[in-house]
C-alpha cells in the first residue's frame, strides 16, 4: 500500500470535490436559503418557523450534492487503484474513502460554516426577518454539529465502508491477475 499516493489523492481530489460542493450548496442557498434551513442554528430555525420551500428544489440540490460527493470519492479510488499498479486493498480503499469524507467535514466547518456563513456572511445567507440573530455569529454551534455529534462520525465510518465496498466492484473489467491468467491460458492453448 502506498499511503503517499493516497494522501496526494485525498488532497487533490478532496479539494476538487469540496470546491464543486461549495458551488452547488452556496448556489442553492443563493436561490433559496430555506432549502438548507435544517442546517441553520436553532434560533434562526425558530424565527423562521415552518417553511414553504418547494421540495423539488431541495431534492435537486441534495441529489446533485450526493452525486458529486459519492461520485468524486469513487472516482478518486479508481485513480488511486490505477496509481497503485491496479491494486487497491479494501483497508486502503476504506481509509481513503473515510479520509475523503473527513476532509469534507473539515471543509464544511472551516469554509462553509466559519469562513463563509459566520465570518464573511454574504447577504443571501441571511433569511429575511432573521437579521441580527446571534446564530449567525455562533462558531460553537457549527463545531458541535460537525464534530461533536455521533451522527457525523457514524456517517464517515459507514460511508467509508460502503464506498470502499463499491470501489471493490469493477464493473465490466477484469482484475490484472485475471487478465494475466487469461493471457497465459491463451498462450498455452496455442502450443
Amino acid at each position: 500500500m502506498n499511503w503517499q499516493v493516497s494522501l496526494r489523492r485525498i488532497l487533490i481530489d478532496g479539494t476538487v470535490m469540496c470546491a464543486l460542493l461549495t458551488v452547488v450548496i452556496y448556489g442553492s442557498i443563493y436561490i433559496d436559503p430555506l432549502m438548507w434551513i435544517s442546517d441553520y442554528p436553532p434560533d434562526i430555525k425558530a424565527a423562521v418557523g415552518s417553511t414553504g420551500t418547494p421540495a423539488g428544489l431541495t431534492v435537486i440540490a441534495a441529489t446533485l450534492s450526493a452525486v458529486i460527493l459519492f461520485g468524486m470519492i469513487l472516482w478518486s479510488n479508481k485513480r488511486l487503484r490505477r496509481e497503485n499498479g491496479g491494486e487497491l486493498p479494501f483497508l486502503q480503499a476504506f481509509a481513503h474513502c473515510a479520509l475523503l469524507l473527513f476532509f469534507f467535514a473539515v471543509w464544511d466547518l472551516l469554509i462553509f460554516d466559519w469562513l463563509i456563513f459566520v465570518t464573511i456572511q454574504p447577504g443571501f445567507v441571511v433569511i429575511p426577518g432573521t437579521e441580527g440573530l446571534p446564530g449567525y455569529k455562533d462558531y460553537w454551534f457549527h463545531f458541535k454539529e460537525c464534530f461533536l455529534g455521533w451522527e457525523a462520525w457514524i456517517s464517515i465510518l459507514v460511508g467509508g465502508l460502503v464506498l470502499a465496498g463499491l470501489s471493490m466492484i469493477r464493473l465490466g473489467g477484469r482484475r490484472r491477475s485475471e487478465e494475466s491468467t487469461a493471457a497465459e491460458d491463451h498462450t498455452r492453448s496455442k502450443t
